[in-house]
């Protein structure tokens, strides 16, 4: 056969393509083959993203649970302070004497006269007991609080019973004691039974004497 040289289908028959020279036909040309394809490294990718996914998530607990350690190590802190602050003011605030159910007046020369109401109690002992009581608290309290008064005045009111069945609230007891005699008692252990007798002055209804 006459033809060209070129390429042409192997005239054996085998497939493929073999070279005419214009004369003889050469060895068959090797298959083409298709380079293999390149594998995409998407599992690579998706187990680094996965791993830097979970180092992130773990940064974010992490962050939280710290604030939350701050929030509450600063809370306790705070409450800490403030029951200290607290503790401290308790402890350092000064407290005054307690003031007795009475009504106290300054005269302009600094003499204090102390009214108070006699309890009613069970048995007229008793009355009398409260009422000597009540005079020694008065007598502690103006010390500690009019330290420089002259004098004080202990006024004592009941209501008393006249012998026409009438009934007033009247001084049963006015007595005063100067300075200097406050100054010597000691409210401690000054006997209730003598506080009204070391008086300087005053005087006391009979039905309160013993």
């Amino acid at each position: 056969m006459s033809s060209s040289p070129g390429w042409y289908p192997d005239p054996d028959g085998k497939g493929g393509q073999r070279y005419f020279d214009g004369t003889n036909w050469g060895p068959q040309a090797p298959a083409a083959t298709a380079p293999p394809p390149q594998k995409k490294p998407l599992g690579c990718f998706k187990t680094v993203l996965g791993l830097v996914g979970i180092i992130i998530l773990i940064g974010v607990i992490g962050n939280a649970c710290g604030s939350d350690d701050d929030k509450s190590s600063s809370s306790s802190s705070s409450s800490s302070s403030s029951r200290s602050s607290a503790a401290s003011a308790t402890t350092t605030t000064p407290t005054g004497p307690k003031r007795p159910d009475a009504t106290f007046a300054v005269a302009p020369d600094g003499a204090v006269t102390a009214s108070f109401a006699i309890g009613d109690n069970l048995t007229e002992g008793l009355i009398k007991d409260g009422a000597r009581f009540d005079t020694i608290d008065i007598l502690k309290y103006a010390k500690l609080t009019y330290p420089n008064a002259p004098q004080v005045e202990v006024k004592g009111r009941f209501p008393m019973k006249n012998s026409y069945g009438n009934t007033s609230t009247d001084t049963v007891i006015d007595l005063v004691y100067l300075k200097s005699t406050i100054d010597q008692i000691n409210f401690e252990g000054v006997d209730k039974d003598k506080i009204w007798e070391i008086s300087d002055s005053g005087t006391v209804y009979p039905a309160f004497r013993p």
